[in-house]
């Protein structure tokens, strides 16, 4: 799913990719893992994580948009296929400047295309008053997936579309939008998340911080 969403950015906003260094492959305990990052022109910071373990019978995938530069919220997505069981995370994290300006339509419309697969319950967490209205967490079988993968393009379409008609932000204000980022990024390196918890347990919380910070979420240089 990663490769079809990277191309959808490439559609509405030119990525240039950059390296990542030690970690464009690296090791998170069992899971190897593989990273590409990009600079959306016009947008923001745009990174794609898979992941591998058990000779391939866990597998996850990782899209985060950081839009610094549209006052959009950030999009994560996430899908893992473990112990035959695939999961699928689409989220919206608020890091707009003016909430009262956002549309969340297009979103809810594309939640609701993802109604009849099964709801998956994360439990309660620090940044649950973050994410937006529009987010979704599923959970189902093997045959659940191509209704899972026509939903997470869906919500990205939907999401680009509505990146590609905000008016670019002045430097200052993409600036505000990078620190709003970085207080989120923040507050998970300190305050944890099931992801973060298991990229601070394998590669420490230095490495962790540069990574998330520097590459993933791009809210530091």
């Amino acid at each position: 799913m990663i490769q079809t969403a990277v191309a959808s950015i490439q559609a509405y906003f030119p990525l240039e990719q950059q390296d990542p260094g030690p970690y464009q492959r690296f090791k998170s305990g069992p899971m190897a893992v593989e990273l590409s990052w990009y600079q959306a022109e016009g947008l923001g910071n745009v990174s794609a994580i898979r992941g591998k373990a058990m000779g391939g019978l866990m597998s996850m995938e990782t899209l985060v948009i950081d839009p610094f530069y549209r006052d959009m919220p950030l999009f994560s997505f996430d899908s893992i296929a473990a112990m035959g069981k695939h999961t699928l995370l689409v989220e919206y994290y608020d890091t707009l400047l003016d909430q009262n300006a956002f549309d969340l339509a297009p979103l809810l419309a594309a939640k609701a295309q993802a109604a009849s697969l099964p709801d998956h319950d994360l439990g309660q967490h620090w940044y649950d008053g973050l994410k937006l209205a529009a987010s979704f967490a599923k959970r189902g079988k093997k045959t659940h997936v191509p209704i899972m993968e026509t939903s997470f393009q869906q919500s990205l379409k939907a999401y680009l579309e509505l990146c590609a008609k905000q008016p670019a932000l002045a430097e200052e204000q993409a600036g505000e939008k990078r620190a709003k980022a970085h207080a989120y990024v923040m507050g998970l390196l300190e305050q944890g998340g099931p992801s973060t918890d298991a990229f601070i347990k394998a590669l420490g919380r230095e490495k962790t911080e540069d990574l998330f910070t520097r590459i993933v979420f791009g809210t530091q240089a």
